[in-house]
């Protein structure tokens, strides 16, 4: 008798071990869960620029691309034709993910058709064509990393991904005044919706 009521601890020992094991699996995979939400709710910067110059026929300015967790990629300077300007990035539905991936695609404006718009590519081109606006995200598993520079790859070569991906564009306000000479801006967007916005920043 006393050997089974021994026995029956034993295994309720056992079934307790395997109980607290699980939950705290449970706990760690919700709490995982969570971070990849709130990551995913983030408003994440693209780029800063700067109007260094405007005339009739011209704009020069100054950007800066950034990676996901907000590092400086590169700054360069662009000139361009025309007298408003366009910022186009290309979004990518990851359906299994749930989330959108986000490519700065371009530099156009009313005298330079998208066509013939100043590529950003090359700028975050990273080793083994990695895009490099990803680095330091939370998308760091190998499987992520090998679809996200699939993905850029097959985004670069103008391949239509899915039928949930398009491109978007944003813009000087019609509005006055428009871009302020000096005035920095950010482009940001939003990996849940794949929403962009344009909005007054620091550089």
């Amino acid at each position: 008798m006393k050997k089974i009521f021994i026995i029956i601890c034993l295994i309720l020992v056992i079934i307790s071990g395997f109980l607290i094991c699980c939950t705290n699996k449970q706990k760690e995979k919700i709490s995982a869960l969570e971070s990849s939400i709130s990551e995913l709710k983030k408003e994440i910067l693209i780029s800063t620029f700067v109007i260094t110059q405007k005339t009739d026929s011209e704009i020069s300015m100054k950007i800066r691309l950034f990676d996901y967790g907000g590092r400086e990629i590169c700054t360069f300077p662009v000139k361009i034709p025309g007298t408003q300007i366009y910022f186009d990035t290309e979004l990518v539905n990851y359906e299994e993910k749930g989330y959108y991936l986000a490519f700065p695609s371009k530099i156009y404006s009313d005298k330079v058709p998208p066509a013939g718009g100043i590529s950003l590519y090359e700028f975050y081109t990273g080793k083994e064509n990695f895009p490099l606006n990803y680095s330091n995200s939370p998308f760091d598993s190998d499987e992520e990393k090998d679809f996200i520079t699939r993905i850029f790859n097959s985004v670069k070569q103008g391949k239509n991904i899915n039928s949930k991906s398009f491109g978007s564009s944003v813009h000087e306000p019609v509005f006055l005044p428009g871009f302020i000479i000096n005035q920095p801006y950010s482009v940001i967007y939003r990996p849940l919706k794949g929403g962009i916005e344009l909005m007054e920043a620091g550089f």
